[in-house]
């Protein structure tokens, strides 16, 4: 801890840094629970004015910070759409999640079972939407809905265009441009508050369409095999 020349740091002093110190990472935090309220709000208001089958549950929910909305199609089976906000909060971004259970409750027992995506049979599944339509991502990461700017992460085209660009140079060398091409897209991907909170309207209906698109057609045909009416 710092202090002026000749000057030895007090219990108060020394509390005082550590509130500060805790100040700086609550609004760090407090930042990113602007961004989860703006998302929710407006992915609610979207979800019931588009798909007002969807109901928001108090269900719990498998991560912290994230909302849980329910279908009722019959007595013994519910579809499960799940809004989920980044847990860390250098990550503004949000996930779409599906899932399907013969009862009520969230289908906890399906996260992370499968792979790829569940059996149509199964009495209960869950997957991320992206996973539904692999072969528009960018990257080989699945692709999360960032807010205000592009994912900090490098795309199939950008890795192609560094690996001609890096051609005959060293691996040290070849290291070390990667290092900086994903720093340089790290930047890129920093913007303001208010950039981000702009963008939330655009990235949820977004988020909306290829849920209709994708998500939903996939839902119906796992309700036909449960004889589900939709």
């Amino acid at each position: 801890m710092g202090s002026a020349p000749g000057l030895t740091p007090t219990p108060f002093s020394i509390a005082t840094s550590v509130v500060i110190g805790l100040n700086t990472a609550l609004a760090a935090i407090t930042m990113n629970g602007k961004l989860r309220k703006a998302v929710v709000r407006q992915f609610s208001a979207r979800l019931k004015e588009e798909l007002p089958q969807f109901i928001r549950t108090p269900a719990p929910a498998v991560a912290d910070g994230s909302v849980v909305y329910w279908w009722e199609l019959k007595k013994d089976f519910w579809f499960f759409l799940e809004l989920l906000p980044n847990p860390k909060s250098w990550e503004q971004c949000f996930m779409i999640e599906i899932g399907w259970n013969t009862s009520c409750e969230y289908p906890k027992a399906a996260v992370g079972r499968w792979h790829d995506k569940p059996p149509e049979t199964s009495p209960y599944g869950y997957l991320r939407l992206p996973s539904l339509y692999k072969e528009e991502w960018e990257s080989g990461l699945q692709p999360w809905w960032y807010l205000g700017a592009c994912s900090p992460y490098l795309t199939r085209a950008e890795k192609a265009a560094l690996r001609v660009v890096n051609e005959g140079l060293s691996q040290e060398e070849r290291r070390k441009a990667l290092h900086l091409a994903l720093e340089q897209k790290r930047i890129q991907s920093d913007v303001p508050l208010d950039v981000r909170l702009g963008d939330v309207e655009f990235r949820v209906r977004d988020a909306i369409e290829k849920l209709k698109k994708y998500g939903l057609p996939y839902l119906k045909s796992v309700a036909a095999a449960h004889n589900a009416p939709v």
